[in-house]
């Protein structure tokens, strides 16, 4: 058996082989497209979709009866993206002198804890708050305040302050 090979049928298969490597290149590069797109819009849904520029107010306020502190802030959160934001963890970071210590929120009527939802396109504001031993607080002698918000995606915006206004109040329960 005799298999003769010319030239005409080694070009039909380097053809055949060069049009089968084109198609998968073409199918490769359409995935690698479509990938592309697919990354581009988890990038866009876990970028920043809110800004929490600065603290309105801020209040120490000191119960002399319960020996606790109740730090209170009131900052401008805004959502600027067309879809709704959840808040999925707020701290607060006491920088002190020689330690630093984190609180976590309160859960009192009137105030933003942990799950709260922002509109899409608004901004919100509104209490957020937080308690501390006094021995603990005066202990601490704190340079800085700076505020801690992640919302579902674990972007953080952060946002400090070096001072309070202080109340005392004597005799009065804070609740």
């Amino acid at each position: 058996m005799n298999i003769v090979i010319n030239a005409d049928t080694i070009s039909v298969i380097g053809a055949v082989i060069a049009f089968i490597s084109m198609s998968i290149a073409l199918i490769s590069a359409f995935i690698s497209g479509r990938n592309l797109n697919l990354q581009k819009k988890l990038y866009k849904e876990t970028t920043p979709n809110f800004k929490m520029n600065e603290i309105l107010n801020s209040y120490a306020i000191y119960d002399g009866s319960n020996q606790i502190v109740r730090l209170m802030f009131y900052p401008l959160i805004m959502n600027i993206s067309s879809k709704p934001m959840i808040i999925e963890k707020i701290r607060l970071e006491l920088i002190g002198e020689e330690s630093n210590v984190f609180l976590r929120p309160i859960i009192i009527d009137g105030c933003i804890s942990d799950g709260h939802n922002v509109p899409s396109n608004s901004a919100d504001t509104n209490w957020i708050c937080f308690e501390i031993n006094e021995d603990v607080y005066t202990e601490l002698k704190v340079l800085k305040y700076e505020l801690i918000i992640e919302d579902a995606f674990n972007n953080l915006q952060k946002v400090s302050t070096s001072w309070l206004k202080e109340v005392i109040q004597e005799n009065e329960n804070l609740s």
